[in-house]
């Protein structure tokens, strides 16, 4: 199973910042998008105050293109990024915390994106609250859009170590679920309904539309996209045209 999110749909989880951001970690999580050329989508965000958001970028903002948005207080990262609808991807964030800055470096399928991202450790904006995963905190923003993830989210789980990358890539090539066994692992969510160990099998609250898909065991995007839940009658969104052009818009 997976949990599919949806316009005004978010997961709200008991996990707390407080319990792992201010030393190294890593966030880990499986995700397939409903749309490849999209606005702003939080996978993964607070659910209180300051600002964490990893997930879709804006493909208009710096330059048109598919890409992930890193956002932690006042840093931003968008990460070219070849997604794609109907795809299973894996994503992970490597943190590590110094005494002065907080490093963070996105690694897609295994592959590292591109420049770590760094921000300094008594930035104001850091998170505090809980985990959410679909939406930021309630009125919050995303470069001013009303930010949505539209798509599968699956195992998401936080290691008590700042990985190396030859684990990552190891996690990301595994066809297993995560049991709650792993060396480190801290805490995790799984939607796959399995037996896991308590490490893996935080509660969460689901809202709005989200609910849970009987996807595949081991993430077989080609069986899974087919489960993608239609898009409702009626959205709010941002329509792709430049700021300041002329469009002549008809019916048909």
């Amino acid at each position: 199973m997976a949990v599919a999110l949806g316009w005004q749909g978010h997961v709200d989880s008991n996990l707390s910042f407080s319990a792992f951001f201010d030393r190294d970690h890593t966030l880990v999580a499986r995700f397939m998008p409903q749309v490849s050329n999209a606005f702003e989508g939080p996978l993964i965000a607070e659910n209180g105050s300051g600002l964490f958001v990893i997930g879709q970028g804006d493909w208009h903002q710096d330059g048109e293109g598919n890409k992930l948005l890193l956002a932690v207080g006042a840093g931003r990262c968008n990460y070219p990024a070849p997604l794609r609808a109907g795809r299973w991807y894996h994503l992970a964030l490597r943190v590590v915390v110094g005494t002065d800055v907080m490093t963070f470096q996105p690694f897609l399928n295994g592959n590292s994106l591109g420049a770590p991202m760094s921000v300094p450790r008594d930035d104001p904006g850091l998170p505090r609250g809980t985990m959410r995963f679909g939406k930021r905190t309630t009125g919050g923003t995303v470069n001013g859009h009303n930010a949505q993830y539209f798509g599968f989210l699956d195992e998401v789980a936080i290691f008590s170590t700042a990985l190396p990358p030859v684990r990552i890539a190891a996690l990301a090539s595994s066809t297993s679920p995560l049991t709650g066994d792993e060396p480190d692992l801290l805490s995790g969510f799984t939607f796959h309904g399995r037996h896991v160990q308590p490490r893996m099998a935080r509660s969460t609250s689901l809202h709005g539309v989200a609910k849970l898909v009987g996807t595949s065991e081991n993430w077989d995007s080609a069986a899974d996209a087919a489960l993608l839940p239609l898009p409702p009658q009626s959205a709010e969104m941002n329509l792709p045209f430049t700021v300041g052009e002329d469009w002549r818009v008809g019916t048909r």
